[in-house]
């Protein structure tokens, strides 16, 4: 209730945006995305990480199985949850979304 305020100037800014952005985009070439050096550089630490979390668990279970360290398999468990916490999750498409064709796009903002 008292965070209602930023809320709703969150979303006139954020309408505001789309709506130029539309307009700056609208009748303009459709092309296909390009690849660029962020993206590249995005992909490029996104792979390091999810290696990271590939080690972390491969570590575990060999920490766990194969050393004679004091309480390997406590050791090796901790190493397997925090690989399972750091996992990559998969958004969820929201159930009242909707595909839209480019026959219907056309007819929405026409």
């Amino acid at each position: 209730m008292r965070w209602r305020w930023q809320d709703r100037l969150a979303f006139r800014v954020a309408f505001r945006m789309n709506r130029r952005q539309f307009a700056d985009l609208r009748g303009g070439p459709i092309t296909p995305p390009s690849l660029s050096l962020p993206d590249l550089f995005v992909t490029a630490v996104s792979v390091v990480m999810l290696l990271g979390v590939i080690v972390l668990a491969v570590l575990g279970v060999y920490v766990a199985f194969f050393t004679e360290i004091f309480f390997p398999w406590l050791i090796g468990g901790v190493l397997v949850l925090i690989a399972i916490a750091l996992r990559p999750r998969f958004g969820k498409l929201d159930k009242q979304a909707r595909e839209l064709d480019r026959r219907t796009h056309r007819n929405c903002f026409a």
